[in-house]
């Protein structure tokens, strides 16, 4: 579990000041995947014309995908990349 500001905007821009029935209240969701399963479900979502947003986080090793659902809830798919370089 990770706690964030609630001033930080999501992958997509999106910044949670209030609580809003047409808004979702969380930052986002993170799913842990495997490295071998980033390109067969980043393929996947494409396939399926969901947009999405790729991110690496150098510092933590982090290759992320982020999606958002009909209540645009962002899901986040997560997996550990030892290629990426630490900075």
């Amino acid at each position: 579990m990770a706690l964030f500001d609630k001033s930080l905007p999501n992958a997509f821009g999106q910044i949670g000041e209030t609580v809003e029935i047409n808004q979702s209240s969380l930052h986002h969701i993170a799913l842990e995947i495997d490295i071998k399963d980033y390109h067969i479900i980043l393929d996947k979502l494409h396939e399926q014309g969901i947009a999405v947003k790729t991110q690496i986080f150098e510092w933590v090793q982090w290759r992320s995908i982020f999606i958002q659902d009909p209540e645009k809830n962002v899901i986040e798919f997560v997996c550990y990349d030892p290629t990426i370089k630490k900075k």
